[in-house]
């Protein structure tokens, strides 16, 4: 196993909530991934969503956010509290990477990013979209006046970012784990290390010294 098969993810696809609520789910079986075909007929794993909270409701640690990005409304489900969604609240507008399931006939999103962003992006992303139709007297967002850090979209996964840091740091004999630990500033990054080991996506090579299978 390498890095690359390791961590390679499927690109994510810029969509709207009604893209979603029309699109076809299809099942698939235990090896192969479910997926959405979209009116156009395109098949996507991941999404890409911007909308605003407009409720959430909490039952024991299930967490549902309802979001509406002016097409349509759809729930992003989270099933334990954790820090992609406990700072999030309504109103705010949150950008969304994930996937999407279906349970009893109703259609959710599994956020792997929620993240918390300026307002402007959704009248952005109506643009990028083409659902836009701005009145002669109506002057267009300035993708350039929306913060710097904001126009980064950050997909990859912890585990990923350490993936992607061990191979910029390896030299050839493996990557110190203090200085891993140091220039990573990620949260709890032990535990993801002991985790990645186990898994196999990891091993120590010396001690105190870990390299990407």
């Amino acid at each position: 196993m390498n890095a690359t098969t390791a961590f390679q993810r499927e690109s994510t696809k810029k969509v709207c909530v009604q893209d979603l609520v029309e699109a076809e789910y299809v099942h698939e079986n235990d090896q192969k991934p479910n997926y959405l075909v979209l009116k156009n007929q395109e098949k996507i794993q991941r999404i890409n969503l911007l909308a605003i909270i407009v409720s959430i409701e909490k039952i024991g640690t299930i967490s549902s956010f309802l979001l509406d990005d002016g097409t349509g409304k759809i729930t992003a489900r989270f099933f334990e509290e954790n820090e992609k969604n406990k700072n999030l609240a309504i109103g705010d507008t949150v950008l969304i990477i994930g996937k999407v399931r279906k349970y009893n006939q109703e259609t959710y999103l599994s956020p792997e990013i929620a993240k918390k962003i300026n307002p402007l992006w959704i009248r952005i992303r109506k643009e990028e979209l083409g659902l836009n139709n701005y009145p002669k007297n109506q002057t267009k967002p300035n993708i350039k006046n929306i913060p710097e850090e904001e126009e980064k979209e950050t997909s990859l996964l912890p585990t990923q970012k350490i993936a992607q840091l061990i191979k910029e740091m390896d030299k050839g004999e493996g990557v110190i784990v203090e200085d891993l630990i140091e220039k990573s500033q990620l949260k709890n990054i032990e535990v993801l290390l002991k985790k990645m080991i186990e898994k196999g996506d990891l091993f120590q090579n010396l001690p105190g010294k870990v390299k990407i299978l």
